[in-house]
């Protein structure tokens, strides 16, 4: 028909081009084969999906997707399977203000560069590096360390100048050999 609606009570094959110039409704779409669509695709379909369940949502991909440009996501994603991201990534906390990586103490985070900025604990004075079981083997520093109290296991040697600048206990043998201006 021509300046009306087209109805069609079965299927409808089309050969070549199918041009339409306006809107298409279509309560189920199927295609089998390659398709192209030109201009803005919009689906307003409201079904939520149930996040991580693939099969849920208005929209659903059997297949793999390709997007060769931006991709916003405007509610959370679950993603399952391993991810790559390649150029500069930024996680930024929202809301809560908490990045979690890995859901239990059997996930590893793996280096594979350097850190390049300070190390920061968010409270003072609060969180361990390392513990009693699972300890850090070498600690290589370049400058002072600030240290409220040391506790050494073992033998201890200091290699240049070591300043005490307070009382120095030994509860146990001390082997010293020159001393400088100083009493035992």
């Amino acid at each position: 028909t021509t300046g009306g609606d087209l109805f069609v009570g079965s299927d409808l094959f089309v050969k070549d081009t199918l041009k339409v110039e306006g809107t298409l409704e279509l309560n189920d779409l199927v295609v089998n084969q390659n398709s192209s669509i030109a201009g803005i695709v919009t689906f307003s379909n409201q079904t939520d999906n149930t996040l991580g369940d693939v099969n849920t949502g208005g929209v659903q991909l059997d297949g793999g997707l390709g997007v060769a440009k931006n991709v916003t996501v405007g509610g959370g994603l679950s993603v399952t399977g391993n991810s790559f991201f390649i150029g500069e990534v930024t996680f930024s906390s929202g809301t809560n203000g908490t990045i979690s990586i890995g859901d239990s103490i059997g996930d590893n985070v793996v280096f594979n560069a350097d850190v390049n900025s300070s190390f920061i604990p968010n409270i003072n004075d609060t969180y361990d590096l390392g513990s009693s079981s699972q300890k850090w083997k070498n600690l290589f520093l370049s400058s002072n360390a600030g240290i409220g109290s040391l506790h050494v296991a073992g033998v201890s040697t200091y290699v240049g100048v070591a300043t005490f600048q307070s009382n120095v206990f030994v509860d146990g043998t001390l082997t010293a050999g020159l001393i400088d201006g100083g009493s035992f």
